[in-house]
Order: C-alpha cells, then structure tokens, then sequence
C-alpha cells in the first residue's frame, strides 16, 4: 500500500511515546512511514535525557514532535498525543508501542475494522519479535480477583486467521486504533497508574460506555517485549514489573469495583494472588524482587499512585 492510498482514507495520525530509547523509537516510526505521511505521525519524547532527545529529534523528518520535561508514565505521555490529535478533529487515532513495529498492511485493515461502527477500538495480534510467536490474541480479565491473561500466550501463530473482528475482555495498549468520538465518553487514559493497567482501565470505561472493543486475528505487530523498559522479558517478574503489577492490579479493583465485590476483590490480593505471586517469584527466580512487590501491594492499599516511589 502506497502513502497515497493511506491519504485516501482520511483523519487517521499515529503516536509513538519514547522515554530514552530513541534507536528503538525511531524504528517504530520508520514503519508507521510506510503507510502515514509525516504530518499524521506524533511522537512524544517523555522526559528523556538530553543525549536521547537529541538523537529522536535528529531522526525525525516531518512528524510532529512533542516534548515533556518530565517523565509523566505512558499514559500521561500518550494524553500529550491524544489531546493534539483530537483537537485536530482526525477520526480515527492509533497507538504504537515504541518497541513494536507495524506494517502498512496492518494498519489498513485496523481502520477498515471500524466501518463497525459498534466498535470502539480494535487491537492486532501481536507477536514476539524474537521467536514469532503470539504474545497477545486477546484479553481475559478477572474483575474479582484483578487478573489479566493472555490466552494463547507462546503460541505458534496459525497461518489462516480470520478478518472478523473478535470480541476481547480487555486491549493491550501496545497497538490499538481508537476510534476519535470514544474518548468523549471515556475520557484520556487514566495516567494515575503511570505504567501498566491503563489498557484494562480504559477497556472496562469503553464496554461500560457501550463500546465493542476487539481484536483483529488478521493484523499483526511485531512487539519488542519489555525493550520499553529495559527489563528481562524471560520473567514476569523485575523489580520495576513487581512493583507496579502489585500496585495497580489492587488500585485498578478500587477504582472499578464497588460494594462487597470490591470487599471481596481486595481480600483475594492478600490470601490468595500475593501467596500465588511469591510462589512465581520463587520458582522462576525472582524472589530478590518480592520487596518491591510488597512495597506495591501496600501502596495500593494506602491509594498510591503515580511513579514508583
């Protein structure tokens, strides 16, 4: 697919959001390129270090380049580009991990999806850029207990998927095309949680709303898993990942749940998701990381949100 044929479709910009990992960022946006003319991509350089900044802003042609003083978490970063976008009236906005690239391909079939105008947002497949398979083909969450999975997660990823959009649970914030008009009910991404949750928060708003939200077997990312954050992907578990997992999986359950579900949702945090979680800790070698997941788990308790503190 030709740029020009992108410009056809009309009202669709992209947005990357890149905290000190210009190389990986930049790659990101080369493939949007394909499909995008410059003026319709945003990139968000959030907070990075003066060396980092200066090697996005030099990798970047005609795209719109927004900058932060501070690091505000994704969400907060991905809001600079949602905002802008929105107030340019485009109808359609899509968000690309800047460790997950996309083709051209991809994203024409993610627009075509929202002819549905039942849906929301849509989300691809997406799969590990190192082996190729599936990381993510949908979201299972559990509201009583605040567990979110990834069915089909290692997965070899079949050759014949279908172009019917499937009902998920929950989009993974990786790469989704939004629809313009949902944010009115929704609102921004919810940059409390600062990293992680975010994509289950806004997900459970838009169904609420009355939004399908889906995925599309067809389009594909290949995702960078954790290169955002620099953190092992081979564990669940980093002292980064510890600690906000634990944090906003109780946070999330607050802020969603009421009455004795709510009640209930928390308990299950303290006899029965921490027991399991240590012993995950334990068995993939990561217990030196359960300080900073208790840390969490007693900020989310006590209402801490924001950056990990």
């Amino acid at each position: 697919m030709s740029k020009s044929d992108s410009v056809s479709m009309g009202g669709v910009a992209a947005f990357v959001v890149n905290w000190n990992n210009a190389t990986e960022t930049l790659q990101s946006v080369d493939s949007l390129r394909s499909f995008f003319q410059g003026k319709d991509i945003f990139v968000v350089d959030n907070g990075s270090e003066e060396s980092d900044f200066g090697i996005l802003a030099a990798g970047l042609g005609a795209e719109n380049l927004i900058r932060s003083e501070e690091n505000l978490g994704y969400p907060g970063g991905a809001n600079l580009a949602i905002a802008k976008i929105l107030n340019l009236e485009y109808e359609k906005i899509m968000s690309l991990n800047n460790d997950a690239i996309i083709s051209p391909e991809s994203v024409k079939m993610l627009i075509d999806a929202l002819d549905d105008e039942t849906i929301g947002m849509v989300a691809p497949w997406i799969i590990n850029r190192e082996n190729g398979r599936i990381w993510y083909a949908g979201g299972k969450y559990n509201s009583w207990f605040g567990i979110s999975r990834h069915p089909g997660k290692g997965s070899k990823l079949p050759e014949n998927r279908s172009v019917v959009p499937k009902d998920s649970e929950y989009l993974c914030g990786c790469c989704i095309m939004f629809r313009s008009s949902i944010f009115k009910n929704t609102g921004l991404l919810d940059d409390r949680f600062f990293i992680y949750s975010e994509d289950i928060a806004h997900s459970i708003k838009a169904k609420s709303e009355g939004w399908r939200i889906c995925t599309l077997p067809s389009a594909i990312v290949e995702h960078g898993i954790s290169v955002s954050t620099g953190d092992n992907a081979d564990k669940h578990f980093s002292k980064i990942r510890a600690y906000y997992y634990a944090r906003n999986q109780i946070l999330l359950l607050k802020w969603s749940n009421s009455g004795i579900k709510k009640a209930i949702a928390l308990l299950s945090q303290i006899v029965i998701v921490a027991p399991v979680n240590t012993l995950r800790m334990l068995l993939e070698g990561t217990l030196n990381h359960w300080i900073s997941y208790v840390k969490g788990v007693y900020h989310g308790f006590i209402g801490v949100h924001g950056p990990m503190r």
